[in-house]
């Protein structure tokens, strides 16, 4: 009994001694790392989902109208204008010139582009959509069809469908990762209190006889669970911090095209919840692991 009255002097918030450090260095840094991790894993999925949407966007209301060189394709390029101008649903068709198209070229030729001299090309005009659906892309491929036969139309079916998967399993993958982390979590701080557990068995069996309820006992856990927890959380966060200045110090001189900013508030408010859902989860796993050992023990 003289035990637990020194254990209380030392640390006036527990009746065990959960203030010796026994590891508690190793499962701060473990939390530290698995809530940068869950940062890592939450922002990365964020702004590839932010890339890909852009990306999605720019080919979703477009389209490409492909006329072969020829002696007609002026003529020709001139009457799709005017039908495509009559449809509702078509914003504008533009029509690009020859330098619009050499630059369009220019990355496949390897700096000979200048070399094209008088190189037929094909006419392209770009058509904008202000709403893309299925009827109206039926109904231009119909009335160009009228037109000619030799016209090709690229409405980017396929580009759009593999970007769409490309987002889809992105973000599967993301949140895979964020559950897998934090089930790791749950399983890690249930067996650091398990240990503690064991290793202060006599001192719990001391407070049963005493007549200290599940409760109390499970409450200075909790506490003790929560302190780590905290501390692994701002170490975690900081070095999240850290990595972000990182990159934005980075980027220009990497040229990475990735956006990182025009995210919506439920974007930062999301990253910003994380460390906290990992401080709940800490709780709970605490006061739960604490309360399923003493139901068990005589």
């Amino acid at each position: 009994m003289n035990s637990i009255f020194i254990h209380k002097s030392k640390d006036a918030h527990y009746d065990i001694p959960l203030h010796q450090k026994l590891g508690t260095e190793f499962l701060i840094m473990l939390l530290a790392l698995m809530t940068l991790l869950c940062l890592l894993a939450t922002s990365t999925s964020m702004v590839l989902g932010k890339a890909l949407s852009q990306w999605t966007s720019g080919l979703e209301n477009s389209l490409t109208i492909e006329i072969p060189a020829g002696n007609n394709a002026p003529a020709l390029a001139t009457s799709i204008e005017r039908a495509l101008g009559e449809i509702d649903n078509v914003k504008r068709a533009t029509r690009l010139n020859r330098d619009d198209i050499s630059g369009l070229i220019a990355p496949w030729l390897g700096g000979l582009e200048s070399q094209l001299g008088d190189l037929p090309l094909p006419t392209l005009i770009q058509v904008d959509l202000r709403i893309r659906d299925a009827e109206t892309i039926a109904t231009i491929r119909k009335t160009i069809t009228n037109l000619s036969d030799d016209v090709r139309i690229d409405a980017y079916e396929t580009w759009l469908t593999d970007l769409m998967r490309l987002t889809t399993t992105i973000r599967l993958v993301a949140l895979a990762l964020l559950i897998i982390i934090l089930v790791i979590t749950a399983m890690t701080i249930a067996g650091a209190v398990r240990s503690r557990m064991a290793i202060h068995h006599e001192e719990l069996r001391l407070l049963h006889i005493m007549g200290a309820e599940d409760r109390y006992i499970a409450k200075q856990f909790r506490n003790y669970i929560l302190r780590l927890s905290l501390r692994g959380v701002v170490v975690g966060s900081c070095a999240f911090v850290l990595l972000l200045v990182l990159f934005f110090i980075l980027k220009p001189q990497t040229g990475l095209l990735i956006p990182t900013d025009h995210h919506s508030l439920a974007s930062y408010a999301f990253i910003a919840a994380v460390p906290f859902i990992l401080i709940i989860l800490s709780f709970l796993t605490a006061q739960n692991t604490v309360m399923r050992v003493l139901r068990a023990m005589p």
